[in-house]
């Protein structure tokens, strides 16, 4: 065992694999982690939201422009409209009776999530968080994730329970796989979402099939798996934001079993065709029908050329995009290392 240094940052990690004694090969298929690496959240900061306490005024507005474009975000029924949500909503199919389990490693303010319904026209439901272990309390980074996934399930789903599973990394496991661990043994949901992740390379073979293994056993309990593809392309390895892709192509072991559905971003074509140029007072939305879609992609090659990439490039023009490609833990060599 040893200490690390990483990005400025120190972690406490094996330096070799470890060894199982041959009398329990049969009944041990691996370690599943011997450090404290966490799991990275899978979401991209576009700027923080501001209320002025004195005119109301909210920032950044639902539609506001950038540049010499317009930028059109997304309220929970703009995307009711896009996706043809609402005429679910109006059988009464919204969630009522299911239950959806948000895994994380970090508590948040509930506040947060009772704000956001109210401000889009929500009716009231409470996020219900349960803490497996000590209570992490609330980092700034992956808070912003729980935050993201626990509002937005509640947006689609508007009436269904929200459950916000909350576990500490230790020193040898990830918060959220524990977090997922007393979701799926404790059988809270019919969902099950999970918006962090690690490329298969460097979650190891043990790692891979223990990702594996809990998907399967919540898939056999009835219990549906969806995990973020990624923010970083093909380059799963790499951060998000790296001015170059250094380590290969990869992808989210979270999302690569087959046992879960693996979900990725997209974005809008020619939006303004598609959103009104003002707001529904209630609700905040503006968009008028389905809106033509392609994969997210903020990287120099968006166009599809990669000849615009280059070194020292500026932001958003990144290692910044929707993640996904084939798993390269599908084919192992004879040593059980990815290949």
């Amino acid at each position: 065992m040893h200490k690390y240094l990483v990005d400025g940052q120190e972690h406490w990690a094996n330096a070799s694999d470890p060894q199982i004694p041959a009398a329990l090969a049969r009944v041990v298929q691996g370690i599943v982690s011997l450090n404290n690496f966490p799991r990275r959240p899978m979401h991209r900061t576009v700027g923080a939201f501001r209320r002025s306490k004195a005119t109301g005024r909210v920032e950044p507005l639902y539609t506001y422009p950038e540049g010499t474009a317009t930028v059109y975000a997304l309220g929970p029924t703009d995307f009711a409209t896009i996706y043809n949500v609402l005429p679910l909503w109006e059988a009464g199919i919204d969630g009522t009776g299911q239950t959806i389990a948000i895994v994380g490693d970090s508590n948040i303010d509930t506040q947060d999530v009772d704000g956001f319904r109210a401000m889009f026209g929500l009716p009231p439901n409470p996020v219900t968080v349960i803490l497996d272990g000590p209570d992490p309390g609330s980092w700034l980074f992956d808070s912003v994730e729980a935050d993201l996934d626990v509002e937005w399930a509640g947006s689609v789903a508007k009436n269904a329970t929200i459950d916000l599973v909350v576990a500490e990394t230790t020193e040898a496991t990830a918060g959220t796989d524990l977090a997922a661990l007393y979701a799926i043994d404790n059988n809270l949901a019919s969902v099950l979402s999970d918006s962090f992740g690690e490329c298969e390379q460097q979650l190891g073979n043990e790692g891979n099939a223990f990702e594996r293994a809990m998907a399967e056993q919540a898939a056999a309990q009835g219990i549906t798996v969806v995990v973020s593809s990624g923010d970083t392309g093909s380059a799963g390895c790499d951060s998000s934001g790296s001015g170059d892709a250094a380590n290969g192509l990869a992808v989210n072991a979270l999302a690569s079993t087959p046992f879960n559905v693996a979900v990725g971003g997209t974005e809008f074509d020619n939006p303004a065709a598609y959103f009104n140029t003002t707001n529904d007072p209630t609700t905040g939305a503006s968009a008028k029908s389905y809106v033509p879609e392609a994969a997210w992609n903020q990287s120099c090659a968006s166009s599809g050329d990669p000849a615009g990439c280059g070194p020292a490039l500026p932001a958003p023009w990144d290692v910044v995009a929707g993640g996904g490609g084939p798993s390269n833990c599908a084919v192992q060599d004879s040593t059980g290392n990815c290949v």
